[in-house]
């Protein structure tokens, strides 16, 4: 994936947007849900006010989640990937973000379609100040394939 278009993420943009068939892209970031973040920063703080005496919750641990999606004209809101939704911990965007290298994968994404299709993801280029430095930013482009 190159910058042909202004940006990495214009870029993945335009790969979903032009595709002649059913086609899903986006950006995710490896992270907890945003209510799950919330409840983590008030518990922190209040263990500054209360040491000792506050139980941490339980909280689920951080996935990859959707940042961005992007759909192709032929894809009906199904495809959404809805904001905040996780890849499943078998999904090779775990791979990408571990070493930068493309990977590509069959696989069903986290939406309402439940349609098989061709998934490659790769490390983003760039990084957040605040991105995992174990798990970085993944770009994910994926379509459907009528022939797997």
């Amino acid at each position: 994936m190159t910058a042909q278009f202004g940006s990495f993420e214009a870029t993945v943009y335009r790969l979903a947007t032009a595709h002649p068939g059913l086609a899903v892209s986006g950006l995710l970031r490896h992270r907890q849900r945003k209510d799950e973040e919330r409840r983590a920063r008030r518990l922190e703080e209040q263990e500054t006010l209360f040491p000792g005496e506050i139980k941490p919750g339980v909280n689920s641990p951080p996935k990859y989640r959707r940042q961005s999606c992007y759909l192709s004209e032929k894809c009906t809101d199904d495809f959404i990937i809805r904001w905040n939704k996780s890849f499943d911990l078998a999904s090779i965007v775990y791979q990408a973000g571990l070493n930068g290298q493309l990977h590509s994968s069959v696989e069903i994404l986290p939406n309402a379609v439940g349609l098989r299709g061709r998934i490659e993801a790769l490390r983003a280029p760039y990084q957040r100040d605040d991105a995992s430095e174990n798990f970085p930013d993944v770009f994910f482009f994926w379509t459907a394939d009528t022939d797997i």
